[in-house]
């Protein structure tokens, strides 16, 4: 097979792995296979035009990441497919090619494996990879066809747009699955946990929007809709929290707290104005704005349940078990 066949093969082997790999970290309430690859992508990507895709683009801007993740993926498996030893190879060359193979494939599941990839799912990727080799082998490219003539006509450049296009459009399909199956409603749906819901009513006031009538429409509105905030998130696996697994838990002077949700929507509820800025956003930006927020503020659940805060400092962490891989984390 010429060394175009055995790249296409390998990289469409890649994604019937990345695509089975989806499914179980999703069943198990995990992030992608991927995600430390494209949380790579995500901190080397220059300030300025994250905030240009965030302002322009919003939630669309979310796959981004999980995109540029498969495509590097679909490279590496491609190059893989390269090193797979050929039949009618000789001793040695099978040996070469069967090293290259084995250290490329370790030493990549190794690097997503240290940087918080489960350990499974990495492990039904390569599965994954290497079913989806043999099916191709066996289907896609029979005995008969894998000889070539001398004589073969030569890829055409209409051909070339033609082979580029159709894999835009199956980049862009896995893109998207791997962005449903990340979402934090299909996760715990899939795992047996439950789906986000409204914990009270609470309706903010409009905005006052006739003292800004005379204001250019470049200028934000004076209150923001509590819906519009937290639209994009530069995770890129939001953490799905189950109501029943999060707690928030005091610590002060050796004195501790633990309340569920239950406890804090005893609480009594304020309705105040805050105004929220994004950590990233620059000096000329517009990632902040207005918002009307109800709840109980964490000055006077400190004060409550912790009354050693006038005296010691006070932490105060909201965790719960996002994954058995990943243990316990903080959520500031």
């Amino acid at each position: 097979m010429p060394w175009r066949g055995r790249y296409d093969r390998g990289v469409l082997a890649t994604l019937l792995g990345v695509l089975l790999s989806g499914l179980l970290t999703a069943a198990r309430n995990q992030p992608s296979v991927l995600e430390p690859l494209a949380v790579a992508l995500m901190e080397r990507t220059p300030l300025a035009m994250a905030n240009w895709l965030v302002e322009h683009l919003g939630f669309w801007a979310r796959p981004l990441a999980m995109s540029g993740a498969v495509a590097i993926a679909m490279l590496a498996g491609g190059l893989l497919g390269l090193a797979v030893p050929r039949r009618s190879g000789g001793r040695r060359e099978a040996l070469l090619r069967g090293g290259l193979l084995a250290v490329g494939a370790l030493g990549s599941c190794l690097w997503l494996v240290a940087r918080g990839s489960s350990g499974a799912a990495v492990a039904l990727l390569v599965v994954g990879w290497a079913a989806g080799w043999w099916l191709l082998d066996r289907l896609a490219w029979p005995p008969s066809a894998r000889a070539v003539a001398p004589d073969a006509p030569r890829l055409t450049r209409r051909a070339a747009l033609l082979h580029l296009a159709n894999g835009g459009v199956v980049l862009a399909s896995v893109a998207a699955f791997l962005a449903l199956a990340d979402s934090a409603s299909l996760r715990l749906a899939l795992s047996g946990g439950y789906p986000k819901r409204r914990f009270f009513p609470f309706e903010p006031p409009p905005a006052r929007k006739a003292a800004f009538a005379a204001l250019p429409e470049a200028i934000p509105a004076e209150v923001t809709p509590v819906n519009r905030f937290y639209v994009m998130t530069k995770n890129v696996t939001d953490p799905a929290i189950a109501p029943d697994a999060w707690a928030l838990r005091l610590e002060a002077a050796g004195r501790h707290a633990t309340l569920r949700y239950a406890d804090l929507l005893a609480l009594p509820r304020v309705d105040r104005y805050v105004t929220l800025r994004c950590v990233s956003n620059p000096l000329d930006g517009t990632l902040m704005s207005n918002g009307y927020f109800s709840g109980a503020p964490v000055r006077r659940i400190l004060v409550g349940y912790a009354a050693a805060v006038r005296t010691a400092t006070a932490r105060w962490s909201p965790w719960t078990r996002c994954s058995p891989a990943r243990g316990w984390s903080s959520m500031p």
